[in-house]
């Protein structure tokens, strides 16, 4: 039975980081950064890292 429960918890943390990636993507794409430089340059190397 925890196994199950284990299961449904990790498919689902899996969406929702799947999800995050994609909304910060999205924020670095319309450069809004919410005033934080390291958040910045994180996503910037993170795009980057990404071959279009």
């Amino acid at each position: 039975m925890w196994k199950a429960a284990l299961l449904k918890v990790l498919y689902y943390a899996f969406f929702i980081i799947i999800f995050l990636f994609a909304v910060l993507i999205f924020l670095r794409l319309t450069d809004f950064y919410f005033g934080f430089e390291v958040f910045e340059k994180f996503l910037d190397s993170f795009i980057r890292s990404i071959n279009f």
